[in-house]
């Protein structure tokens, strides 16, 4: 059985463990679709997979959607309770 994988959870090898527990199933055929990167509120995690994995993993760009204030408008923006910063 043919059988995708899409997440941006699997950027971090530490969550490969489930697809490895997959891959490792007989008539399995097992293909990762994930981020070459993602971005969290920490900063921007890039793919690490771990090396020779039992699946293939098709690394992809992904855009990032999130809007964008420009600095103008961030300052603008109010902020907790209504307050501006100055």
């Amino acid at each position: 059985m043919k059988l995708w994988v899409v997440g941006h959870a699997y950027v971090a090898e530490l969550a490969h463990g489930k697809l490895q527990a997959l891959a490792a199933l007989p008539d399995i055929d097992l293909t990762l679709l994930v981020p070459t990167a993602w971005r969290t509120a920490l900063g921007l995690v890039p793919l690490s997979a771990p090396p020779a994995p039992p699946y293939r993993i098709v690394p992809s760009e992904w855009p990032d959607r999130r809007p964008r204030l420009s600095r103008r408008h961030a300052r603008a923006a109010p902020g907790p309770a209504g307050h501006r910063p100055g």
